[in-house]
């Protein structure tokens, strides 16, 4: 069976349309970066409260991803199992960039005391 099919650029996987809901715990994350940009304060304090938030919607998107890539596999669909774990190893590498940044805020703050 194949599952993946082209379509213009675009790829269809599974051959299924998707569709979903709003989704509120990730509606909720949005709105803890967005207070926070909207704050005073001290800004390295500040950032790292955007980057928590931020890494918080990292790491609900790869929640995801993995939950897919097991229903994928359970499926034996896997050029999708591939395509999603691409897709996480993105969402793991932009987590990894905001740690990366929270290290250097914390650091350069610590030398500032």
């Amino acid at each position: 069976m194949r599952v993946i099919r082209q379509v213009g650029e675009e790829t269809t996987s599974l051959q299924v349309k998707p569709t979903g809901k709003q989704c509120v715990g990730m509606e909720g994350c949005i709105k803890e970066a967005a207070e926070a940009l909207e704050t005073d304060g001290d800004e390295a304090v500040l950032d790292l409260g955007i980057i928590g938030a931020g890494s918080r919607v990292e790491h609900y998107e790869m929640a995801g991803y993995k939950t897919a890539i097991t229903l994928a596999q359970r499926l034996g669909a896997m050029e999708v199992v591939d395509l999603l774990t691409q897709s996480l190893a993105e969402e793991q590498g932009a987590e990894q960039k905001l740690r990366k940044i929270a290290a250097s805020l914390i650091k350069t703050a610590a030398a500032e005391a």
